[in-house]
């Protein structure tokens, strides 16, 4: 099913995507009047990231949108990294690593968030990658049974100490392998 068109973010989509941004992961950062005064500089922040990483060619990162057939507004983004998974040393290789996949909350539950998972795992594909891995919060149910149904599995859990000592949520590292 080919709801949406996907297609790579343009700088005209940054005001939509920090949006989206800021609604699917930050909107109960608003529930106190302190933090209903720092949402403008979160969604700033957001801004300027998605601006100079959309407007500065990165060959090892795409950020997809799914446009809404009638509006051709976005309604779901999601990042494709091709990068090393551990930032203190080097694998012999990058590995494609998708990050904030964020579907707008009317358009959820209707394949959206696979179709841009299919799409980002046909590229890294494409790229010669055999896996593709992610996070999820251990506490994102929802989230782990599309990745489940998608054929992610679990490749390790962050159990390390700055997790425990920071009490940082937990999270799973899941992978797919995509050679069949």
């Amino acid at each position: 099913m080919s709801f949406c068109q996907i297609r790579p973010a343009s700088p005209t989509d940054i005001p939509a995507l920090t949006q989206l941004l800021c609604q699917g992961f930050y909107n109960q950062v608003t529930q106190s009047p302190l933090s209903r005064w720092l949402y403008p500089l979160l969604q700033w922040t957001i801004c300027l990231d998605l601006t100079n990483r959309l407007t500065n060619s990165d060959a090892d990162s795409i950020c997809l949108v799914a446009i809404h057939p009638q509006t051709q507004q976005p309604i779901a983004t999601l990042e494709l990294h091709f990068r090393y998974l551990h930032p203190f040393w080097r694998s012999p290789h990058k590995s494609a690593y998708l990050a904030s996949l964020t579907v707008s909350n009317q358009w959820r539950r209707r394949g959206i968030a696979a179709q841009l998972i299919d799409h980002a795992a046909t590229l890294a594909k494409g790229k010669g990658y055999q896996q593709i891995y992610l996070h999820v919060l251990t506490s994102n149910q929802a989230a782990q049974a599309l990745y489940h149904k998608l054929n992610f599995g679990i490749s390790r859990s962050d159990s390390n100490f700055l997790v425990k000592f920071l009490h940082l949520p937990q999270r799973l590292m899941l992978e797919k392998h995509l050679v069949e």
